[in-house]
């Protein structure tokens, strides 16, 4: 009889799983909708990694080299615990990134995550002594209509110059 009903329940729970609606709720976003979704957009270096307890995920320490869009401080966390399993937050020790940054409310006022569930994250290397970034779900869309930042990289001077016109056809971007 255990068997029976051990058997059943796994089927009943089979049978749930394969017919509920599954999704994926996170996809590509045009750059021009993940400009006007973020508080802040930065040039930064991560300068150290920072552990939360007995976390899984931390928080990146992040210094503003460049500021695209908003008024940070000089040094930013970012919090990289995921906020659903399609995140990808990440960041390297080290680095130099182009951060699309969201106000994280959890923190208290004082944190950010990276925007469009870790997609708002693109590393930045030196080739040739031009800048060029690399994303993850980020294409221009519009504004940069040739460019699938999951594949191709780019000019950090011209994600910069697109970045520039959205914010000057929206009226709210102070490009520094």
């Amino acid at each position: 009889m255990r068997k029976f009903l051990k058997t059943n329940a796994l089927a009943v729970v089979l049978g749930v799983m394969l017919v509920a609606p599954t999704h994926a709720d996170i996809g590509i976003i045009p750059l021009r909708q993940l400009v006007s979704q973020v508080d802040l957009i930065v040039v930064a270096h991560i300068i150290r990694m920072e552990q939360q307890g007995e976390a899984r995920f931390g928080a990146a320490i992040a210094r503003v080299d460049e500021v695209w869009k908003g008024s940070p401080d000089l040094e930013l966390r970012v919090n990289l615990a995921p906020r659903s399993r399609c995140d990808i937050s990440t960041a390297i020790k080290g680095e130099q990134v182009l951060l699309f940054l969201e106000w994280d409310p959890a923190s208290g006022g004082s944190d950010y995550r990276i925007g469009h569930q870790g997609r708002g994250r693109m590393p930045i290397e030196t080739i040739d002594g031009q800048r060029l970034c690399k994303g993850s779900g980020v294409v221009g869309g519009e504004d940069l209509p040739s460019w699938e930042a999951r594949t191709e990289k780019i000019s950090l001077a011209s994600i910069k110059q697109a970045v520039t016109k959205i914010g000057e056809t929206r009226g709210h971007l102070p490009v520094r």
